[in-house]
């Protein structure tokens, strides 16, 4: 109905999104405010957001905190995103490799709420791609459309695909490349962009406009936190001023 459809909605916006609240603010320093952007995820009943924004802070500092300077900070966001991508792309034979290797019984499409089968039947329109579709795709709301003949009014749940359907590869590499651009502002940005490369793999952040709003603000908040930061650093070739004490 109408009235299920708006209250998915407006959870999908606010609960999604309130998960960049935790990392910002919480990077940032004030933890109470984090906490209470964690209450609201709690509310919203977004439980993948609430993990995901508790676990990605512990390890993404480990995955950054090796000392070899190339391959720091900047080159492991930019793998963390095309291996999260990849996954994606690849999630239902990914979910049945880990239970075949667990050995255990499970309905995948059963524990996925239905997202196992809309993944099958868009990977069978990929398989049937022509050369242009291959990299323009099958066009703005196609792979929403593939799925509504089957199971309307439901969508997708993997923007990953979605953005591969309908645009094909020069638009998953456009949002792959945008996303590189906006974590080059700080380590925090990095953070904010691997959270929600997260939630792509499972939900339809494209269709929520307040979702993307969060997320901007939260970037802003980021770049503006790391010049702030910056501003207080000695310029390049230039020691800090030395304070005397006088005896």
């Amino acid at each position: 109905t109408s009235a299920s459809m708006s209250v998915g909605l407006l959870e999908n916006s606010y609960g999604l999104s309130t998960g960049f609240l935790v990392i910002a603010i919480g990077a940032i320093g004030t933890n109470g405010w984090a906490m209470v952007a964690v209450g609201l995820d709690v509310l919203m009943s977004k439980r993948s957001a609430i993990v995901f924004s508790i676990l990605l802070g512990p390890v993404y500092r480990l995955a950054t905190s090796y000392s070899f300077a190339p391959l720091r900070s900047r080159a492991v966001f930019a793998v963390t995103i095309g291996i999260i991508a990849l996954l994606g792309l690849h999630l239902n034979q990914a979910l049945a490799a880990i239970v075949h290797y667990l050995g255990v019984d499970l309905d995948l499409n059963q524990i996925s709420l239905g997202r196992f089968q809309y993944n099958a039947m868009l990977e069978v329109k990929l398989e049937e791609r022509t050369l242009s579709q291959w990299v323009f795709g099958y066009g703005p709301g196609a792979a929403d459309r593939f799925i509504h003949q089957y199971f309307p009014p439901d969508l997708p749940h993997n923007d990953f695909l979605k953005i591969l359907v309908d645009y094909g590869y020069l638009g998953l590499v456009g949002l792959l490349v945008a996303f590189l651009i906006l974590g080059a502002a700080s380590e925090l940005a990095r953070r904010l962009i691997v959270f929600d490369c997260i939630l792509l793999l499972s939900d339809n952040t494209l269709i929520y406009p307040f979702h993307w709003f969060v997320l901007a603000m939260a970037l802003a908040a980021a770049t503006q936190h790391a010049l702030a930061g910056a501003d207080k650093r000695p310029i390049s070739g230039q020691s800090a001023p030395r304070v005397s004490v006088a005896e």
